[in-house]
C-alpha cells in the first residue's frame, strides 16, 4: 500500500501514478496467468474463469451509469457517456457491437455451460 505524506502537485501526481502502476505490473504473474497463457488450464478452470468474468462484466454497465448519473460535471458526463454506451452495447445507437456481457455469456455457452448454469440471459 502506498501512503502520501503530503498533497502532490498535478505533475507529481502523474509521475507517482505512472511509477506505482509500473511497479504493480512488474510483480510476478499469478499462477492462474501462467496456466492460462501456456494453455494448460483444464476445461473446468476455463469454465470457472469465464463464468466469473461474465458475472463481473454484467455489472459494469450498471457501474458506468451510476458514475454517469451522479457526476455533476456536464463535460465529464459527455465523455463518460460513450464508455457507458460501449459497455451497454453500441447496437443501441445503430452500431455493430452488442453488450459486453453478452459476449462473455456466449463464451460460457461455447465452453459447454448452458445459459441457465451461468445466470439469467441478458
Amino acid at each position: 500500500m502506498y501512503e502520501l505524506q503530503r498533497k502532490l502537485s498535478p505533475e507529481e501526481f502523474k509521475q507517482t501514478f505512472v511509477r506505482i502502476n509500473k511497479e504493480d505490473h512488474n510483480r510476478p504473474p499469478h499462477p492462474w496467468d501462467l496456466l492460462f497463457r501456456e494453455g494448460k488450464c483444464t476445461k473446468e478452470q476455463l469454465q470457472g474463469w469465464a463464468k466469473e468474468r461474465f458475472y463481473f462484466v454484467r455489472q459494469v454497465p450498471i457501474k458506468e451509469y451510476g458514475i454517469l448519473f451522479n457526476c455533476p460535471y456536464p463535460e465529464v458526463r459527455r465523455i463518460w457517456l460513450t464508455k457507458a454506451i460501449e459497455e451497454e452495447g453500441e447496437d443501441i445507437i445503430g452500431r455493430e457491437h452488442g453488450p459486453h456481457p453478452e459476449y462473455w455469456l456466449r463464451l460460457c455457452v461455447a465452453l459447454g455451460m448452458a445459459d441457465r448454469s451461468v445466470g439469467d440471459c441478458l
